[in-house]
């Protein structure tokens, strides 16, 4: 408001309480002087414009009443203006919003068939490792850092004679399964070779131990365990073993067929070192058992040498079998004749599995017949 209205106010409280309580145009007397005034309610009465002018000449007031107008028009059409501008940003956030919601919206229906993808592939492929494990012949457990299985297939469960894997999931394996030495000792968890391989990370393999069923009979086994690593750290083992019942039946039958032949045998290594005789070879030579296991097949052959015996390696390697014959020095130093038959079997390893015949006397028979001729 223009001009002197606090300093000339008789009752200005008053004239500004009549003037806020009425919406609309007025005309005060404040100090003597008279005032125009234009009172708008804005919002419903949250805002009040009040516009007051002193009384001019007619032609003054028609300026004033054009003043007081634009006074009252401008602040609406700003504050107009302004709404429209809030209505516009306003529209805009929510069109953004709806915009991200549906790209939100669209990445989590991605995602989802991601994942959906990603769960069938891995049912299949733990469907086909299950498919492999239960398809085998081989036992297999899987053994975690405290000792427990955390999984096995149906052979181990046959081998072992449990009828369900959750007689076995989350139990400790030495406990149920290696608890003793072969010469009935206990087996302490300490001393147990798989046992450390969840320590080291070494891999290793025996065939000289047993296993216990379910009703703590035992069976002969030859085993590998093997370390399970995550990023180099050790997370468990993986045990595979045989049970070698039957094989060892077969070779007890094989060794008493071997010891009672008329005929000598013997297994060397690749090195000729000799690692079983029977007893017709024992007798042929004139050594015991012991004293040619620590011999090797050259201390025996008197006729031979490297340069002969290449020939007959060569073709062991290659056809499987040599047939030649030779002469073998006796322990006193005589020498007899005799009919070699060697096998290699490259399946058992770098073995050599040779059958010798004394023919000598065939031999000696020759000799006669040639010198009668």
């Amino acid at each position: 408001a223009s001009g002197p209205l606090a300093a000339q106010a008789d009752r200005p409280a008053t004239v500004l309480a009549s003037v806020l309580a009425h919406e609309g145009s007025g005309r005060v007397s404040l100090g003597g002087q008279d005032f125009l005034t234009d009172t708008r309610f804005l919002h419903g009465g949250e805002w009040t414009i009040v516009a007051m002018t002193p009384a001019p000449s007619l032609a003054g007031e028609f300026l004033a009443g054009l003043w007081m107008v634009a006074a009252l028009v401008l602040p609406l059409l700003l504050l107009g203006t302004l709404a429209r501008l809030g209505r516009r940003r306003e529209q805009h956030a929510v069109s953004q919003l709806a915009a991200s919601e549906e790209r939100l919206q669209a990445a989590h229906a991605g995602l989802e068939s991601k994942v959906a993808e990603r769960t069938r592939e891995l049912a299949t492929s733990e469907q086909k490792l299950r498919l492999l494990l239960d398809s085998t012949v081989e036992a297999i457990f899987g053994i975690g850092l405290d000792g427990r299985c955390t999984f096995c297939n149906p052979a181990a469960l046959r081998m072992l004679g449990w009828n369900d894997e959750g007689e076995l999931l989350g139990h400790n394996l030495h406990s149920l399964t290696h608890y003793l030495k072969p010469d009935g000792s206990p087996y302490l968890p300490d001393e147990c070779p798989i046992d450390r391989v969840l320590h080291t990370g070494v891999a290793i393999s025996a065939d000289d131990e047993l296993f216990f069923r379910a009703d703590r009979t035992s069976f002969p086994v030859r085993y590998s365990a093997h370390p399970i690593l995550h990023d180099g750290t050790i997370t468990g083992a993986v045990l595979t073993f045989f049970d070698l019942s039957a094989s060892r039946r077969t070779e007890g039958e094989l060794r008493t067929l071997i010891q009672s032949s008329i005929d000598g045998f013997w297994i060397s290594d690749f090195s000729g070192a000799f690692l079983d005789a029977n007893s017709a070879l024992c007798g042929m030579l004139g050594y015991t058992r012991d004293e040619l296991l620590g011999m090797r097949v050259a201390d025996i052959e008197a006729m031979a040498t490297p340069s002969d015996k290449a020939p007959h390696i060569l073709e062991l390697f290659l056809s499987g079998s040599s047939h030649f014959q030779t002469r073998h020095r006796r322990k006193d130093g005589s020498l007899i004749d005799v009919e070699i038959n060697s096998r290699h079997v490259p399946t058992l390893g770098q073995r050599f599995f040779v059958f010798v015949r004394d023919i000598s006397e065939h031999k000696q028979r020759e000799r006669q017949l040639r010198y009668y001729a």
